[in-house]
């Protein structure tokens, strides 16, 4: 056993008081003793520290230690825990620290060791005797200058703490832990001040110490100075007023009661609330987390594989999107901006999700990029018409932890559909280090000066769209990630890209990526609507969509030419070009169909471009209503006008009767029946 093994027993066993820390001294086996070493009055302020010798009987103390009436502590300290803030630290740090200094920490060490010295010489033979306490008081009496008790605790801490020099560290951290309140009288205690024109002010007694922190409770708020809410506090709390007395401005208390001077303010203030909670009320607590706290490491450091976490984010794009058509009942051209949702892989980087918004950011943005994360890269370019870049964007699946936006990003469908798959953070408003991966990835945007300018793009809202997925590959492929990498993957020659990473990482399986369906990935996170299913088609807001695996199915013959059915549908908002229906439990993909031959590429159209073009043909198909009446008007004045006459007289007819020739046949029938009917007479 270890010199300096920490024992305790929670029922007084042995004699020994429940919970104090018990330190192994020797084992004698002569005297089959074990003695132990109690360190008492090391905290107090004024308390004097004493070593204690405890010795028990070694049956006895082997018998409690096997029934678990002793036990050892599981946190064994190296170091005295009345001097734990010092521990691990330098001396020439802890004389950095002191506010005074007169006398350095390495004097106070060597007057000490210098005290001991005479016992370290005779170490063994103290505690290995049948009472250390006596053999150290032969020593020591021999000075009768020297304080016995103190030398002996010095000597034990030596001893114990494995001959540390800086245990014998003098407990400064309580000095001025005194409660100068408890001290009557009704002069200011501390310094008097420098000016002590108008008075030297009044102690701070309990009832002031609780006005001044109610004040500071009440008037501290983010962006307000500590001079501004001393004043307050006292005109609130004090009654004081501000007045002038000979041109100079002084602060009265008009009933003569006493009020705290600003320093007293602060000083208490200080003393009861941290550094941390001030400057949190000062300055906010985003600011401090900011600018003035240091880094606590990178994000990924807890991270082992990829998908482990994703954060998500939106953003608008710095052009808007060109318009795709002009309403009859809008002045100009309305431009709404491009929202863009992405989703990164915060191990690598790696940019696993896109989803977008036209106008405003809102929850179906969230779903569409949740939507693009699930499903194979290869599928979702291909509803974009960009199969040309399968191979660049090679992640699939859901992740297992999703940190987003409150808000429109708080998803609320994910939550309910795929609570038992993954988990999901919503991170507190206004705090952008809780998602600092995606945030750090965001477009930058350049600030100039002089008025505002807006840029129109060239495209309109899905080729932005189309754009901002390039703009994705080209981050995957060319952002630097050397800081995201080991020192393997520099030996293997892995690209120092987020690309890079992530197919190093995925071909050695590192990844916790949840495979989902194509099918339940449209259920789950794309836009469900109703389609329309008459004549052989299947429209949508006026358009019409069409697949040969939904014809095979049969369904147009079963509804028939003339009748209309309402299905269950699910569409991308950036890309209705393609449509999903929900018929007997299975999802069918149905392509927009041009009504002849011509550029596909009409086809690629966002929804809320599609609804402004229904509305336009609503607007269209009611003025023809009325253009149609006034058309056929002026044909009949132009017919009247070129023959002369009404032309109701040239659509007047007369219906003429017509005899139809009968057949051989039907005379035949015709002769049987009024034959039958004479026999019938006759009879």
């Amino acid at each position: 056993m270890a010199i300096g093994k920490q024992f305790f027993t929670n029922n007084g066993a042995s004699g020994w008081i429940s919970g104090e820390r018990y330190y192994f001294l020797v084992n004698d086996q002569p005297s089959e003793h074990i003695k132990f070493v109690l360190f008492t009055g090391t905290e107090g302020a004024r308390s004097s520290p004493k070593a204690e010798i405890i010795s028990v009987p070694t049956p006895a103390f082997e018998r409690l230690l096997a029934s678990g009436d002793i036990k050892a502590f599981k946190v064994q300290h190296r170091f005295p825990s009345w001097l734990k803030d010092c521990e691990s630290l330098s001396t020439d740090e802890l004389e950095r620290r002191r506010s005074s200094s007169k006398k350095p920490l390495s004097a106070y060490l060597a007057d000490r060791l210098l005290q001991i010295e005479p016992l370290i010489q005779e170490e063994t033979k103290i505690i290995n005797s049948l009472d250390p306490c006596k053999e150290i008081n032969k020593i020591i009496n021999a000075d009768p200058s020297k304080n016995i008790t103190r030398i002996r605790y010095w000597f034990f801490v030596y001893v114990i703490f494995g001959h540390n020099l800086a245990a014998l560290m003098p407990r400064f951290k309580n000095i001025g832990k005194g409660d100068l309140q408890t001290q009557p009288g009704t002069k200011k205690l501390g310094r008097k001040r420098l000016s002590g024109k108008f008075g030297d002010g009044y102690p701070v007694t309990e009832e002031m110490k609780e006005l001044l922190l109610d004040g500071f409770a009440q008037h501290a708020k983010v962006g307000r100075t500590e001079s501004k809410v001393y004043l307050k506090t006292l005109k609130s709390h004090f009654g004081c007023k501000f007045v002038r007395q000979d041109r100079t401005p002084v602060i009265i208390q008009p009933e003569g009661k006493p009020f705290p001077s600003r320093d007293q303010f602060r000083y208490w203030v200080h003393k009861t609330h941290s550094s941390e909670l001030i400057r949190n009320v000062r300055y906010g607590s985003e600011r401090i987390k900011t600018r003035e706290l240091g880094s606590t490491g990178k994000f990924s450091a807890l991270l082992r594989n990829l998908m482990e976490r994703v954060e998500m984010d939106a953003y608008y794009c710095d052009e808007l999107p060109a318009p795709l058509l002009k309403l009859p009942d809008t002045k100009g051209a309305t431009l709404r901006p491009l929202c863009v949702v992405r989703a990164v892989c915060c191990l690598s980087g790696y940019v696993v999700g896109i989803g977008f918004c036209h106008n405003k950011e809102d929850m179906q943005g969230y779903l569409s990029a949740l939507f693009s994360m699930a499903v194979s890269k290869e599928k979702y370019l291909s509803l974009f018409g960009m199969s040309e870049f399968s191979e660049e964007w090679v992640s699939e699946g859901v992740a297992t932890d999703i940190i987003a936006d409150r808000g429109p990003a708080s998803v609320k469908k994910f939550l309910k559909e795929f609570a038992h798959r993954s988990s999901r953070e919503l991170t507190p408003s206004y705090s952008p280090r809780s998602k600092a991966t995606v945030e750090s990835a965001n477009p930058r945007k350049t600030r100039t000066q002089g008025a505002a300018v807006h840029k129109i793009s060239i495209h309109n809202v899905v080729g932005l769209a189309k754009e901002e997925i390039r703009k994705l590959l080209e981050k995957n492929k060319t952002s630097r990630a050397i800081d995201r990498m080991t020192p393997e993957m520099i030996w293997k020659g892995v690209d120092p890209t987020p690309d890079g990473i992530w197919r190093y990482m995925d071909s050695k399986l590192r990844t916790n990526a949840m495979p989902l369906n194509f099918d339940d990935a449209v259920r789950a996170f794309l836009r469900e609507t109703t389609i329309l299913v008459c004549g052989g088609w299947c429209t949508f807001l006026g358009r019409r969509y069409s697949s040969r695996s939904f014809q095979n199915t049969g369904i147009y013959n079963k509804i028939g030419r003339n009748k209309t059915a309402k299905l269950k549908g699910y569409v991308l908002d950036m890309c209705v070009r393609y449509i999903w229906i929900e018929h007997e439990g299975k999802i069918y993909e149905l392509e927009a169909q041009l009504p002849f031959l011509d550029d596909q590429g009409q086809l690629f159209i966002s929804l809320s471009e599609l609804q402004d073009e229904a509305k336009l043909i609503s607007i269209k198909a009611s003025e023809m209503r009325i253009k149609s009446d006034a058309e056929k008007g002026i044909i009949d004045s132009m017919t009247e006008e070129s023959l002369g006459s009404p032309t109701d007289s040239y659509s007047t007819t007369s219906k003429l009767k017509r005899t139809s020739s009968k057949t051989r046949r039907a005379h035949k029938d015709q002769d049987l029946a009024l034959n039958n009917r004479k026999a019938a007479n006759d009879e």
